[in-house]
């Protein structure tokens, strides 16, 4: 089992590796990584679709995503 996290995951390329890794069986989870205020894909009504909304430019939005969000999400 794995757990993906998808940077960029609103942009065409990664709403279409979401896609993709979601029809997969071996993927536990796809934590899909959104710029604050960006909408996510609304065709991923998949359960172990989660995503979460994280400025990846700011030190502090990465930290709190890579120890807390990313780490926390089950």
């Amino acid at each position: 089992m794995s757990r993906i996290l998808v940077t960029g995951a609103t942009t065409p390329v990664g709403r279409e590796l979401v896609k993709e890794l979601l029809t997969r069986p071996a993927v536990q989870q796809v934590v899909a990584v959104a710029r604050p205020g960006e909408e996510p894909d609304p065709s991923h009504d998949d359960q172990r679709h989660v995503v979460v909304a994280s400025d990846l430019t700011r030190a502090r939005s990465l930290r709190n995503l890579l120890y807390r969000e990313a780490a926390d999400v089950d």
